[in-house]
């Protein structure tokens, strides 16, 4: 049934598309199969790789983006570097595994790397439709963390028992912190779950204090309410104290003095850091058998992660090990850092492109909302919005892999942006842009 379903998802994405538009189809179909659907739910077709029902619905929307948007297509630095990004983790697999592999990674690279950056760079950065993507982004993850409360209180994931009705799949095991069961919802790990309601917690925030959700009032404090729930309930460190952090900078596009508010903000963050860094030195040295409590022994685990994995790295540094292939060490199966797994897998030439996303994006959000003076202030502040989305997932994700649906929103995400940095009309007001139904 899995694959009939898959397959039926893609012949309706092909033929909505048909009948209306590209921009429709990804608003109203691809994102709600993204976020809704999890993605450990595949087809297993013989021969071809897997597909989520998400990914199914992009690659029937991709001949119709070729023929709309591929002909005046204009490459940035940034496209090259993604490009390069995806080409040496394809590489990497094919110089370290079997064939099957290479070919898991190709797919992977293509949907939820390639395209995604694609369709957004196009769809939401040029075309203006930051605004639109927000709520459409934030209406859905808002109706998942509607039942945010029943999953903690039954112990029951309504998401994953619905869909493994079409689909075979053994539920993830719950877990436990102080008591209550972490959220985690469609999203696969309670940390990705609190990544996903943290950026859209900010995103909120941007639509709120710019008044872009119009004739709601009420309704956008309400979302804020349930997102945050769901961030708490997640019972996750890193995206709790990261949305905070995020919320800081986001805030400085209001400021009238944004040059000293930003000195001073980011000042205060420092002083922050340095501080939460004199508080966790003294586990720096301390044997994890030790740990006095769970917080601490997780966070001595990731501390020591590099330090054990390291001589494995100096291995095969250039490409790494191949998705999988790489020494198990003992104690440490799982790789709770985004940026160590991209070493192990495929070396530090991809992690090098990977860090360069980051430094070609970071830096002119701020300078364009720093010094642009043609941008409203919608514009202006979504620039420092998209800033702290960014700043926050570089430190979470020193804690967690990109997995589950955050690796594909990271690339729409940075796609959306790159769209906006280079788009033409930078004066765009987005308080003027249409709501898609």
């Amino acid at each position: 049934m899995a694959n009939s379903v898959v397959l039926l998802v893609g012949v309706c994405a092909f033929l909505f598309c048909w009948a209306t538009s590209i921009k429709r189809s990804f608003f109203a179909l691809y994102l709600p199969l993204l976020l809704l659907i999890p993605p450990e739910f595949t087809s297993s077709i013989t021969g071809l790789p897997d597909f989520t029902p998400s990914q199914i619905c992009l690659l029937a929307l991709f001949g119709f983006f070729v023929v709309h948007h591929l002909p005046r297509w204009k490459f940035s630095v940034l496209d090259v570097i993604v490009l390069t990004y995806a080409s040496l983790s394809i590489t990497s697999e094919g110089y370290n595994s079997a064939y099957d592999y290479p070919l898991k990674e190709i797919n992977n690279q293509l949907v939820r790397v390639l395209l995604p950056y694609m369709f957004a760079k196009e769809l939401i950065g040029h075309a203006g439709n930051w605004p639109p993507f927000a709520k459409r982004l934030i209406w859905i993850v808002f109706m998942i963390t509607l039942l945010a409360p029943w999953e903690v209180r039954m112990s029951d994931n309504p998401f994953y028992n619905f869909f493994s009705h079409f689909f075979h799949f053994t539920e993830l095991p719950f877990m436990f912190r102080g008591g209550w069961v972490r959220y985690y919802g469609p999203f696969t790990h309670p940390i990705l779950a609190g990544v996903i309601c943290s950026l859209c917690l900010i995103l909120n925030y941007w639509l709120i204090r710019n008044k872009l959700w119009g004739k709601f009032r009420y309704l956008p404090w309400m979302m804020n309410a349930f997102l945050f729930f769901s961030l708490v309930m997640s019972s996750s460190r890193a995206p709790l104290f990261t949305f905070f952090f995020g919320i800081v900078l986001a805030g400085i596009g209001y400021s009238a003095h944004r040059f000293r508010t930003i000195f001073i903000r980011l000042g205060l963050l420092a002083l922050v850091c340095v501080s939460i860094y004199i508080v966790i030195l003294p586990y720096l040295s301390v044997n994890p058998a030790l740990a006095k409590s769970r917080a601490a022994t997780t966070l001595l685990y990731r501390i020591q992660l590099i330090d054990t994995y390291w001589d494995i790295i100096v291995e095969k540094p250039l490409l790494g090990w191949g998705d999988g292939e790489w020494p198990k060490m003992g104690g440490m199966p799982s790789i709770d850092n985004h940026y160590l797994w991209i070493i192990l897998r495929h070396g530090f030439l991809t992690l090098t492109t990977f860090l360069l996303m980051y430094v070609m994006i970071l830096p002119r959000l701020l300078w364009h909302g720093l010094r642009k003076k043609a941008l409203d202030q919608s514009t202006r502040t979504l620039h420092f919005a998209l800033f702290a989305i960014f700043s926050t997932q570089m430190i979470v994700f020193y804690t967690v892999f990109m997995g589950g649906q955050t690796e594909t929103l990271f690339f729409l995400f940075l796609g959306g942006t790159e769209g906006l940095l280079v788009q033409r009309q930078q004066a765009l007001t987005f308080s003027q842009q249409p709501v898609l139904p």
